[in-house]
């Protein structure tokens, strides 16, 4: 080790002495800051990371928040009878439609309507007019938990479908704080013209109030103008007298009611009301707040026939194959553009669900299903 030491300087300067070092670049100042770091960049790629948060936010709360997703849900759900579904329908056909807030009415009248959607309504409108028919009812009132689940187009198609049949039918706009069917209808009232508050209160009769539409061939009693301050409009007795004039007249009257818990006008109609529907639109209310508004039907004179779910959206896992639509969405269903056969969840084949029960499934010897039959 020693020896190494000696001898390290003799040996270095033989293999580096003709070693150069030549200077390529001299030193300089710098003149900006090296960490800087571009700003347009660090914008976008924050707000990339916000809003792919905030989406996953927003999904994350839809997947666990404890609302009727799907059709087949539903009846396990709700306490209440579900009479099926009605089918999602665009209000808006284009971008520009949308742009320049160009509705389509969705109505079952309207030909630019989808057929999936148009069959779901005659189909909910079948059950209803059994059960309104076999109890001998006339009066049937729509309403919804919350605002915007669409009970008014529900209540006008179901008014629309009945009125194919040529019956008399009557639709009454029962939300007096928000009325919403004149503007679906199309109606115009002038300062001069009588109106549903009218009616009520006892200042106009039902030739006065009631306006026929030729298009639709249905009656109505709506009106135009928002009312707060409902007193002296809502008086039993005589709303009881009202309507009973009005069953003599008209087959059905369908009653277009505020959601049950943004009102008490909703159980000013309840009470005259044969039957009540509850509208549920899909993936809106909360499954305790559908329950507690079937919960008001309970402590009042109305029967309620069901419950729908409106605004269902069909599977994405679906594949079309020589004209057919073959898709998963609660029910296993075949058939030419939304119409064939299917195999649903009370495990009966035949037209949208009516038809024969299958005698060889050993559960339609259970006891749930002889209640249901019972019920239905």
């Amino acid at each position: 080790m020693r020896s190494m030491l000696t001898s390290y300087p003799d040996i270095t300067e033989y293999i580096i002495a003709d070693f150069h070092l030549n200077i390529l670049e001299g030193p300089k100042m710098p003149t900006a800051d090296a960490s800087e770091v571009n700003r347009a960049t660090v914008l976008w790629l924050g707000w990339g990371i916000g809003c792919l948060t905030a989406l996953f936010c927003v999904i994350l709360l839809s997947v666990f928040r404890d609302t009727v997703k799907n059709a087949k849900e539903a009846p396990r759900k709700v306490d209440a009878h579900f009479l099926g579904s009605i089918a999602h329908e665009k209000k808006y056909k284009s971008l520009q439609a949308f742009f320049h807030r160009r509705a389509v009415p969705l109505f079952i009248t309207n030909p630019l309507l989808s057929a999936r959607y148009q069959e779901s309504f005659h189909l909910v409108s079948v059950k209803l007019k059994q059960r309104l028919d076999r109890k001998n009812k006339k009066v049937l009132a729509v309403t919804s938990v919350m605002e915007n689940e669409g009970k008014s187009t529900v209540a006008v198609n179901i008014a629309l479908t009945l009125a194919q049949r040529d019956k008399k039918v009557l639709l009454v706009d029962g939300d007096l704080r928000k009325p919403a069917q004149y503007k679906l209808l199309g109606l115009e009232y002038s300062d001069t013209d009588k109106q549903i508050k009218d009616f009520l209160s006892g200042e106009a009769d039902r030739k006065q109030a009631v306006v026929y539409d030729k298009e639709t061939r249905l009656s109505v009693l709506a009106g135009s103008d928002a009312v707060y301050d409902t007193t002296g409009i809502y008086d039993q007795d005589r709303m009881k007298k009202l309507f009973d004039e009005l069953r003599a007249e008209f087959d059905y009257i369908i009653i277009d009611t505020s959601p049950v818990f943004s009102a008490a006008d909703t159980e000013e109609f309840l009470s005259i009301a044969d039957m009540g529907l509850l509208v549920a639109a899909q993936n809106y209310s909360k499954v305790k707040d559908i329950n507690d508004g079937i919960d008001m039907f309970r402590f009042s004179s109305c029967e309620l026939i069901g419950c729908i779910l409106n605004g269902v959206k069909t599977s994405p896992i679906s594949v079309r194959k020589n004209g057919y639509d073959y898709a998963y969405n609660s029910r296993y269903s075949y058939g030419y553009g939304g119409y064939g056969y299917n195999y649903n969840r009370k495990n009966r084949y035949g037209y949208g669900g009516y038809g024969k029960s299958n005698p060889y499934d050993h559960r339609n010897r259970g006891k749930k299903d002889k209640e249901q039959l019972k019920d239905e």
